[in-house]
C-alpha cells in the first residue's frame, strides 16, 4: 500500500518549504508528481517523492561530468 503525505509532509520529508512546492505545483508545473483528492488539497506518493528526487540526482550528475569532460583545444602557435 503506497502511502502518502500532505504538502507540508512532503516538504518536511524534501527539506523544503511547503510555499515550494504550491508554488512548483500551481505556477511552475514542476516538482514531483501530485495526487489531487479535491480542489483544494493536493498529496504526494512517498514513492513519486523517491523518484523526484533521484531524477534530480540524475540530472545533476550528468551536468557534472559534462562540466568535468577535458575540452579539445587545438593550440595555434
Amino acid at each position: 500500500m503506497q502511502k502518502f503525505l500532505t504538502t507540508v509532509e512532503a516538504a518536511a520529508y524534501l527539506h523544503l518549504k511547503p510555499s515550494t512546492l504550491v508554488r512548483w505545483r500551481r505556477h511552475e508545473h514542476r516538482g514531483p508528481a501530485v495526487v489531487r483528492l479535491s480542489v483544494n488539497r493536493a498529496v504526494y506518493s512517498v514513492e513519486e517523492l523517491n523518484r523526484f528526487v533521484a531524477s534530480l540526482t540524475q540530472t545533476f550528475e550528468a551536468r557534472q561530468s559534462s562540466e568535468e569532460q577535458p575540452t579539445t583545444e587545438t593550440a595555434h602557435p
